[in-house]
């Protein structure tokens, strides 16, 4: 009696073993998608030069190097609260291309004191051109092309960031 039980346990767990393994197999491998998803790390508010609210914001903080150099690639979508900021230590023109970006994007230029210096509209998704900015930004935010002219966006307007360390 004390073997068929030892019998039926061994069974049942190679069962379920095998079970398990193959559930594994038929997974589908992980994309560079998956890789991707959304980490809110912060919070940003757009007001105009009245301090109205003009938007708020969920945000991604791309701080270093691989996070900047990566951005929003691999992004099949992205919902209209959030975005991505890139943080620099300094001012200087900023240069972006749209490689492995799958959204249209509107790239938003801001100075060390929080203004918005200027704009690249929707930016057209998988391209390899480069999206210059001829005016020194310390800030550029990345948000779903065409929010720029449906939120009324103007130079001058400016962001409140809370960002996690």
């Amino acid at each position: 009696m004390k073997n068929k039980r030892l019998q039926f346990t061994g069974i049942l767990l190679s069962g379920i073993l095998l079970f398990c393994a193959c559930n594994e197999e038929n997974k589908p491998p992980e994309t560079e998608f998956d890789k991707h998803s959304f980490t809110k790390e912060g919070q940003i508010y757009i007001v105009n030069t009245e301090k109205d609210t003009l938007k708020h914001l969920e945000v991604e903080v791309a701080k270093t190097a691989q996070e900047q150099a990566t951005g929003l690639m691999f992004r099949r979508t992205m919902k209209e609260n959030r975005g991505m900021i890139f943080v620099y230590f300094t001012e200087r023109p900023r240069y972006f291309y749209m490689k492995n970006t799958f959204i249209p994007l509107d790239l938003i230029y801001v100075n060390g004191e929080n203004k918005i210096v200027e704009f690249n509209e929707n930016a057209t998704p998988l391209s390899k051109e480069t999206l210059p900015n001829n005016i020194p930004s310390q800030f550029v935010l990345e948000v779903n092309g065409g929010k720029v002219s449906e939120w009324g966006l103007q130079l001058n307007d400016s962001l409140i960031m809370h960002l996690e360390e």
